[in-house]
C-alpha cells in the first residue's frame, strides 16, 4: 500500500519540474477541487493496495495452506493501513507548504512519525487496559480510527495551504 502511495510523492515531482501549479490554478476549478482530486487519488491508490493485499491472501487461503489458515492477519492490515493513511496525512500539507525539493526527507520524518503514533497509541491504551499488545487488533483499530481523523484534519490544512499559496 504505502509503495502505491509513493506514486502520488512521484506526480507531485513531475507537477513541480513541469510547472503545473501555476497552469493548474488557471483554470475555471476552484482550488479545494484540485486538493479534492489529490486526496480521492490517495483513497484510490490505498484501497487499490488493500484489494491488491486481499487478494494474495485469498490466493494463499484457497491454497489449502494450513499454516496459514491459523493466522490473524488483522494486525498486519491495520498496521498497514495506519501506515499509509497517516504518512500521506502529514506529506502532503508538508510538500504543499514547503516544495517537492525536500519531499524525500519528509516522506521518511512521516513514516517515522506514523510508526510513533502507533507507539504513543499502544502507550495509551495501555495506561487503561492491561496488557496490551502492540500488535492487538484494538492498538490496530484505534491507530486507524487516529489516522482517519489525521486524514481528514491534512485534507483541511491542504486546502487552507493551497488556497494562501503564491504561485
Amino acid at each position: 500500500m504505502r509503495g502505491l502511495l509513493l506514486n502520488n510523492y512521484y506526480s507531485l515531482q513531475v507537477d513541480e519540474a513541469s510547472k503545473w501549479s501555476k497552469l493548474e490554478i488557471t483554470f475555471p476549478v476552484q482550488r479545494k477541487t484540485v486538493i479534492r482530486s489529490k486526496y480521492l487519488s490517495f483513497i484510490t491508490l490505498i484501497v487499490t493496495g488493500a484489494v491488491f493485499s486481499g487478494v494474495t491472501t485469498l490466493i494463499s487461503f484457497l491454497r489449502d495452506n494450513a499454516a496459514f489458515r491459523s493466522l490473524d492477519l488483522s494486525p498486519g492490515y491495520t498496521l498497514g493501513f495506519s501506515l499509509s493513511v497517516s504518512t500521506i496525512a502529514i506529506v502532503y500539507p508538508a510538500v504543499l507548504k514547503f516544495g517537492v525539493e525536500k519531499s524525500e526527507m519528509m516522506i521518511f520524518v512521516a513514516a517515522g512519525s506514523s510508526i510513533v503514533i502507533r507507539i504513543v497509541v499502544w502507550a495509551l491504551l495501555g495506561m487503561f487496559r492491561e496488557n496490551v499488545n502492540f500488535n492487538s487488533s484494538e492498538v490496530g483499530i484505534a491507530s486507524l480510527a487516529v489516522a482517519v481523523v489525521m486524514f481528514a484534519g491534512s485534507y483541511l490544512l491542504s486546502v487552507r495551504i493551497h488556497k494562501n499559496k503564491q504561485f
